[in-house]
């Protein structure tokens, strides 16, 4: 849970999923800043670890957890081993 919709691109909008190659891309290009950073790493150190996948969303919408769980695009971004 965090205080923004995700994980944002360039343009400040959510993405909807990464994985591991896109998280370096995005770090190594400045994209993914300051506190967002050590969320994804440990995201994906967890489903590096064995957990399908993690979801940073913003903990401040009402509904949040919810609409991640039953939306085909989700919430906020699902992290994941590999996109696809």
């Amino acid at each position: 849970m965090t205080n923004v919709s995700g994980v944002l691109d360039k343009k400040r909008e959510r993405i909807p999923a990464i994985d591991q190659a896109m998280a370096d891309r995005l770090i190594d290009e400045g994209v993914i800043t300051g506190g967002m950073v050590p969320k994804v790493e440990s995201a994906l150190w967890v489903v590096k670890n064995g957990v399908g996948g993690v979801a940073i969303i913003d903990g401040f919408q009402l509904w949040a957890i919810l609409a991640e769980l039953l939306t085909h695009e989700g919430f906020g971004t699902l992290v994941q081993a590999k996109l696809g």
